[in-house]
């Protein structure tokens, strides 16, 4: 199997031409929006479809292996799980429900692909399929039974299936035999699964000793750790300015009141389409911003009884608006002082500092001496 430094070269499907839309078949495509086509190797990005509120842009799009038969192999499967009543198909002997599957399992297929392809580039794998046998499906599936419970070992199970239930329309081939045939994923997962814990058991000789030595650290050492933190949190105050003052619920009204009795105020809407906002829509989150100086995007926020709402809405009611765009919006927040937040440190950076800790020669570590009750 190449590697995926090697020169790539887009490889052109037996079975479904290049100009075909990845999305023909849903009955939820946004009007006027452009339509991936098969042909589009690297991604295909779902702004057609009406994304759900809880999924950022960048996990709604099916990404694809970067080597030419892995990538075509999967969005041929992606295609076909997309389209499940499309003639293609249907002409293939395949025939689905509509839409069993949707992005969300699109683009979970194409990351498990992904990890399929890795996996077997160290393993020296040919590309055809025809030459895996299920004992290599089975030691993918133990590789990541390593670091995956159940349900992940499962949905590897599904994604390896896709191979062979839509083997008709790939065209390097499919699989021939199910790996594990009669068997559920969940079965496969759980048998697969290594059923111990991450962490081996710590017999009690080790972990009682480890808990009196804990105590110690609490016992004589808490004064210099408050210390210390009172010590670090006045460096990180010097450094990136005070933590955000807390403001009442009363003193938010006032501003509020204040800017709206100011005839010149007028709320940001949007002036054009942005990012699933409607044009005229209205920058709550920015006008949060300007009237508390910062504070708080959440002003707004409430149910349709509430104070602020009728305020709100009144002032839309009256046409005291003002279309913007957001590039206009974010430069007008570029004016307030917005606090900065202390970094948070990565678990790489905690780790260096242990083994710095750890690697120093006035380090001692409490231990109690044999023979010493416990208290």
């Amino acid at each position: 199997m190449t590697s995926a430094t090697a020169a790539q070269a887009v490889l052109v499907s037996q079975t479904i031409p290049d100009d075909t839309p990845v999305f023909g078949g849903h009955r939820n495509l946004i009007a006027g929006v452009e339509i991936p086509l098969f042909g589009q190797s690297r991604l295909w990005p779902g702004d057609c479809l009406r994304r759900p509120t809880n999924r950022v842009k960048s996990a709604w799009q099916a990404s694809f292996p970067t080597d030419p038969l892995w990538n075509l192999r999967t969005r041929e499967v992606v295609f076909g799980m997309l389209n499940c009543t499309h003639k293609i198909l249907r002409d293939a002997g395949l025939f689905f429900q509509a839409e069993t599957w949707g992005m969300s399992s699109a683009k979970e297929t194409c990351d498990k692909m992904r990890l399929i392809v890795k996996w077997a580039v160290e393993q020296q794998i040919p590309q055809d399929l025809a030459d895996w046998v299920a004992d290599d499906w089975q030691d993918y599936l133990d590789h990541q039974a390593l670091t995956s419970g159940t349900s992940t070992l499962a949905n590897d199970v599904r994604t390896i299936r896709f191979l062979r239930t839509f083997a008709p329309i790939l065209s390097g081939g499919g699989l021939l035999d199910d790996p594990w045939p009669g068997r559920t994923a969940a079965d496969v997962a759980q048998r697969t699964s290594r059923g111990e814990l991450s962490t081996p058991e710590i017999p009690p000789a080790i972990w009682w000793p480890l808990m009196r030595a804990a105590w110690f650290y609490i016992d004589q050492w808490a004064p210099q750790i408050l210390e210390r933190r009172d010590q670090r949190a006045a460096a990180t105050e010097a450094a990136t300015g005070p933590r955000r003052q807390a403001y009442r619920t009363q003193d938010l009204d006032a501003k509020i009141a204040t800017w709206v009795q100011d005839p010149t105020s007028l709320v940001p809407v949007h002036a054009r389409d942005f990012r699933g906002y409607r044009a005229g829509s209205v920058m709550w989150s920015t006008l949060g911003l300007w009237i508390t100086d910062g504070i708080s995007s959440h002003v707004f926020v409430g149910g349709r009884n509430s104070e602020r709402h009728q305020t709100r809405q009144g002032m839309v009611d009256a046409g005291r608006v003002r279309p913007i765009t957001a590039k206009e919006g974010r430069a007008a927040l570029g004016d307030i002082p917005r606090h900065v937040r202390a970094r948070n440190r990565r678990p790489k950076e905690l780790d260096a500092q242990v083994r710095a800790w750890l690697a120093s020669p006035s380090v001692r570590s409490p231990h109690r001496s044999l023979g010493q009750s416990c208290d």
